[in-house]
């Protein structure tokens, strides 16, 4: 029997499965090459790259949190349960 998947599954399997790509190409950009192609046209830019991906990185954490927080907000979880959920 084949096991169905909704959408909201196979949203949290797409998403996790993409932020997880997305903290390895933070990790290791040259594995991606994005920085083996910027070196390539502008010598000793791997700092500014690093940096700009760090701060991508918060970004979408934040983004994150924010959605997380919006969620627990629609559902209650906040004011329903001591001391709330975090």
């Amino acid at each position: 029997m084949r096991k169905t998947v909704t959408k909201e599954q196979a949203f949290i399997k797409n998403l996790s499965s993409m932020y997880l790509t997305f903290l390895e190409y933070i990790e290791n950009p040259a594995r991606f090459g994005a920085v083996g192609i910027l070196i390539k046209t502008k010598p000793g830019c791997k700092e500014p790259v690093k940096a700009a991906l760090l701060d991508a990185l918060k970004d979408v954490d934040n983004n994150l949190h924010r959605a997380m927080y919006r969620m627990k907000q629609v559902m209650g979880w906040n004011k329903d349960i001591p001391d709330g959920l975090n």
